[in-house]
């Protein structure tokens, strides 16, 4: 038998579980007395029966034939088991389902986090329902993501601020967070060994960190590069130079891909507005004129 004591306000509710499953439950308050804390007032209900008041002196059989465990802070119970000499151990379970008479062990792998207690995932869940009711109407589809984000992130005020926060909380939906690199000093393009005519073309001055980097792992040198790095940090540009610098020295020509055929015009045009007029020369090395038309197809478009 196991004997579950759960501080509440004023009293300590006892949970009576063997086997698992919850077989009854009661209720007793402590006094202080010269001799320590004593209990009184204890009542104990069986399933389905109504709260009898109970000798306290049973309730110590009990407890010296039980494995006792404490599922919150109580330095008054645990100096009253203390001076009858019965080891306690302390245990998280589930408050909501302990308000219901059941018995639901949790820690952070089973549990999810709730007003500062963990509790089950199933009691989080009804909760989740009940709040996204005062919030107003969420469809299935709704409920059915929110539920699998619950099991993600284990963090129900996290996916309820998620949906209708009172006020703003970065730190409840914060992901992760990088932090800013130093102010870097870069080199200005007509430094680099690039064509004259591209880099006045390019509109371009001083290069973005990452651009910088990139050179200085020899983009201009031949090297092959992987650059991953964040939206509008300067990724094409780094493109723009390797190419375009290849192109205009005569060992090669440039390849640009991009998912979406509305982005490839997009790009097409840009290109075809800012280097149009370096295209159309004939190269000193040797390698013939490439001209680009006015208009082309969707879908056809190179440089």
């Amino acid at each position: 038998m196991k004997v579950i004591v759960q501080p509440q306000k004023g009293t300590y509710k006892l949970l009576f579980v063997e086997e698992g499953r919850v077989r009854g439950s009661g209720f007793v308050n402590l006094t202080a007395t010269p001799k320590g804390q004593r209990p009184k007032n204890f009542k104990v209900r069986r399933r389905g029966k109504q709260l009898k008041p109970t000798p306290t002196r049973d309730l110590i059989t009990l407890l010296r034939r039980s494995s006792v465990h404490l599922a919150g802070e109580s330095p008054e119970f645990e100096s009253f088991l203390a001076d009858l000499q019965i080891p306690a151990s302390r245990i998280d379970i589930c408050r909501f389902c302990q308000l219901e008479d059941r018995f639901t062990p949790v820690d952070k792998a089973t549990g999810v986090r709730y007003g500062g207690e963990w509790i089950c995932l199933e009691c989080a869940k009804r909760e989740m329902r009940h709040e996204l009711g005062y919030m107003g109407r969420f469809g299935g589809s709704v409920l059915v993501h929110l539920e699998k984000l619950l099991m993600q992130v284990r963090d129900l005020d996290r996916v309820l601020a998620s949906v209708g926060p009172d006020k703003i909380d970065r730190s409840r939906t914060l992901f992760d967070r990088l932090e800013a690199h130093e102010v870097q000093k870069t080199a200005h393009i007509t430094d680099l060994a690039l064509p004259p005519a591209f880099a006045k073309a390019s509109g371009v001055e001083y290069l973005m960190p990452v651009q910088q980097l990139a050179v200085q792992d020899g983009l201009l040198e031949g090297q092959h590069l992987l650059v991953v790095s964040a939206t509008a940090s300067g990724k094409t540009f780094i493109g723009e130079m390797a190419g375009m610098k290849n192109f205009l020295e005569g060992r090669g020509r440039m390849l640009f891909l991009v998912p979406l055929v509305a982005l490839a015009n997009q790009k097409y045009q840009r290109f075809r507005d800012r280097y149009g007029h370096l295209m159309r020369v004939t190269l000193q090395t040797g390698v013939s004129r490439l001209n680009l038309p006015e208009t082309r197809p969707a879908g056809e478009r190179d440089i």
